[in-house]
């Protein structure tokens, strides 16, 4: 695959600071920051990315904010969207209307709906959630369906606080103990 793609029909190589276009190609390329109504970056890394729609595969980006939002083995730090669609990708923060999610691995999901297949997440908080064969830390959802792991529950949650705040509040007073 040779480095470069397409900007509204002109071609894209290596390093570019900031493209807007109606459709945005980049193939083995990357850029700072990408403005555009569709989005196709492969194998390319861009910091920010702002478009209707956005397609994501085996790339990276810091920011993507989009109507909606397809990552396949890519991954990105803050996604924003009203449809999200993760297979095999990471994010740390998604924030979303809906967010469907297969054999991922996003650390922080918020959205009004989810659907997790295969997945796994650190904090999930969802008006309705459906997973199956997934798992999640801590999970706060109005509505869960199909076969759920949490690794904490409300029992655990409330006893990991207790005892996170005991043990802070010993070092603090620790702390203050042996300033004297």
């Amino acid at each position: 695959m040779q480095p470069g793609g397409q900007l509204s029909g002109k071609p894209v190589q290596g390093e570019v600071r900031d493209v807007l276009g109606d459709d945005v190609d980049l193939t083995l390329s990357s850029a700072r920051n990408v403005s555009a109504e569709r989005v196709y970056l492969r194998q390319g890394l861009a910091r920010t990315i702002n478009g209707q729609a956005v397609d994501l595969r085996q790339g990276a980006a810091f920011n993507i904010d989009s109507q909606s939002i397809g990552v396949t083995q890519g991954a990105a730090a803050l996604v924003r969207a009203d449809d999200v669609h993760f297979v095999q990708g990471a994010s740390i923060v998604t924030l979303a209307n809906s967010a469907v999610v297969d054999q991922s691995a996003p650390q922080a999901i918020i959205c009004r709906q989810a659907e997790l297949q295969q997945s796994a997440s650190v904090f999930l908080a969802a008006g309705t959630v459906t997973m199956r064969n997934s798992a999640a830390v801590l999970l706060l959802a109005n509505q869960v369906n199909g076969d759920v792991r949490v690794l904490l529950d409300q029992k655990a949650a409330i006893g990991f606080g207790a005892a996170a705040g005991a043990a802070l509040g010993l070092v603090l007073a620790l702390k203050g103990w042996f300033k004297r």
